[in-house]
């Protein structure tokens, strides 16, 4: 049994405010936070200046997930192009792969985009 301020900032009821501890690594335990803070903790995100790309760092953010009913619907179609796709055999593919390489792309990026632009 912890008795005092000092027995709460030996246990898990301190809630964070006595800063951040070593050991663990980064975890959060309820509203807790364990481990040192890292400078490269983010989102990394590629993008083009002047046509020259450059790697940007964004602050960590948790995206939200409204499920709105047209939401549902595209990731309908795209779970139908992704099952059409695996459905085509390989010299079916073929086609897609060739075209694809000269886009960079992939045969199965390529089948999508035409995929769901037919069914948009």
């Amino acid at each position: 049994m912890h008795t005092g301020k000092l027995g709460k900032l030996r246990s898990l009821d301190a809630r964070g405010k006595f800063g951040r501890s070593g050991g663990f690594g980064r975890i959060a335990f309820g509203w807790n936070w364990f481990g040192f803070y890292n400078w490269f903790c983010g989102i990394y995100s590629k993008k083009y200046y002047f046509g020259k790309p450059y790697i940007s760092r964004m602050k960590f953010y948790r995206p939200t997930n409204p499920q709105t009913p047209t939401q549902q619907a595209w990731r309908a179609t795209f779970a139908d192009a992704m099952t059409a796709w695996g459905a085509l055999s390989a010299p079916q593919k073929e086609p897609y792969i060739k075209r694809a390489k000269k886009l960079q792309m992939t045969g199965a990026n390529l089948f999508l985009k035409q995929y769901l632009r037919e069914h948009a």
